[in-house]
């Protein structure tokens, strides 16, 4: 480098300019997107957890299966069950059968014609689900003998049952019994056919009651074959039917 070489020094000048104002619509947009997402997955989450009884018991639940009167309205009756049990639910999530049973027994004691016929009534939890037992005794038979028509006290007591069972979400099966007594000697007709007649019989009461036809499962007519007194298999309690609140 000479003496008579000029050193150039270049000074560069930044200048700081303020960034715009964006406005903070975009984090609400965006906290809407986070909420939608979470509620998504726990969906997601909800349908692989949920068992397809709980998604049918669902369902039902806001299927409307009220007994209704004349102007349409549901009855005091069943609304005071139905209120009773849904309160259970908002508190279980799912109203266990045990406190169902416990609900039910309660609104027996409290209803008058209940109440003079409870030996015609037995409930009893199963693994199948709740089973409410209507049998007949030494002094007083549900249908005619031998025959599938419904006397004036089943029907009375069906109508009552009716309240219970619309103030329940369950699927429901019946099955008739009876003793070990042969009512009939034809070939064409025996025990099995009296026992899902009578079944078929207690289907149809319920549904004329106000109880929803969809949430029938199955009937069935099981003969002697399953004996409320085992020790004594001509006990009139063996002649009973059988409906069950299913799990």
């Amino acid at each position: 480098m000479t003496d008579k070489q000029e050193i150039k020094i270049v000074k560069k000048i930044f200048k700081k300019v303020g960034h715009a104002h964006h406005g903070g619509a975009w984090k609400i947009a965006y906290a809407d997107f986070v909420t939608a997402m979470m509620a998504f997955f726990m969906l997601m989450w909800l349908i692989n957890t949920v068992t397809v009884e709980q998604k049918k018991g669902i369902a039902d639940y806001f299927t409307p299966n009220f007994t209704k009167i004349d102007d349409g309205e549901p009855t005091d009756e069943v609304l005071s069950v139905k209120d009773a049990i849904e309160e259970e639910m908002s508190l279980a999530g799912n109203i266990p059968l045990k406190k169902m049973k416990s609900t039910i027994e309660k609104f027996i004691l409290e209803n008058k014609l209940l109440k003079s016929m409870m030996q015609h009534i037995h409930l009893e939890l199963t693994p199948t689900g709740l089973n409410i037992n209507i049998v007949d005794t030494d002094g007083r038979s549900m249908f005619v003998p031998g025959g599938v028509e419904m006397l004036g006290s089943m029907k009375d007591l069906l109508k009552e049952i009716s309240i219970i069972i619309n103030g329940t979400v369950n699927k429901i099966s019946i099955t008739g019994h009876t003793d070990a007594v042969q009512y009939t000697n034809t070939k064409d007709y025996s025990n099995w056919e009296l026992s899902a007649d009578r079944a078929n019989a207690t289907r149809k009461r319920l549904e004329k009651n106000g109880v929803n036809a969809g949430r029938m499962y199955f009937i069935r007519g099981q003969e002697s074959k399953e004996l409320f007194d085992d020790k004594n298999p001509t006990s009139s309690k063996n002649r009973r039917i059988t409906i069950t609140l299913l799990k």
